[in-house]
């Protein structure tokens, strides 16, 4: 009720199967969901959709003004947490200044990413002046990977390091391996 004493209210909690439905989609009728510390408790034992047709960037939005947001899923394999932008993009952006402000951890699995022909795989700082860069492509000569350095002054701008086996550079029997510029040590 609308006074003020504290009691409950059940909205269909009887023992028999039911449909439930709150308000209409006429005009600018809206529904206004508040609570206080006890929360919004959401259960079900069938599927939970939450749809909007609206043509809006923000069509829906989820939003923690104070604290995190988790989603979890406890399924099998093949029971996954899908994001899909059909025609627009996935943005993942984060703001706190740490070294893991943005972590992609498969605690028991592999990280696979990929890219169409034509387009780049990037990893790199926000200038674009060192990155690490897959540049596909379905023509063969113009597919390449790149390591790219290009303020760095330090002795070791790059560096490539197997701590405890070694390092292969093989090119095929027409091409050449290209060391140029500065001075050349090889050292054993």
């Amino acid at each position: 009720g609308n006074n003020n004493n504290a009691q409950n209210m059940n909205i269909g909690t009887g023992s028999a199967a039911r449909t439930i439905k709150i308000g209409n989609a006429i005009g600018a009728t809206k529904l206004d969901l508040d609570a206080g510390t006890g929360g919004v408790d959401i259960d079900s034992t069938g599927v939970v959709n939450i749809a909007s047709s609206l043509d809006n960037a923000s069509a829906i939005a989820l939003t923690a003004s104070a604290g995190g947001i988790d989603i979890t899923a406890t399924g099998a394999a093949g029971e996954d947490i899908d994001i899909l932008a059909s025609g627009s993009s996935v943005n993942v952006t984060s703001t706190e200044d740490a070294s893991d402000a943005i972590v992609m951890n498969a605690s028991n699995g592999g990280i696979i990413m990929k890219v169409a022909n034509g387009k780049d795989l990037t990893m790199g700082n926000t200038d674009s002046d060192a990155y690490f860069r897959v540049a596909a492509s379905g023509t063969a000569g113009d597919e390449d990977v790149r390591i790219v350095n290009t303020n760095g002054t330090d002795e070791a701008a790059i560096a490539i390091t197997a701590t405890s086996g070694g390092v292969d550079i093989d090119a095929a029997d027409t091409k050449d391996v290209n060391i140029s510029g500065g001075q050349v040590k090889l050292l054993s």
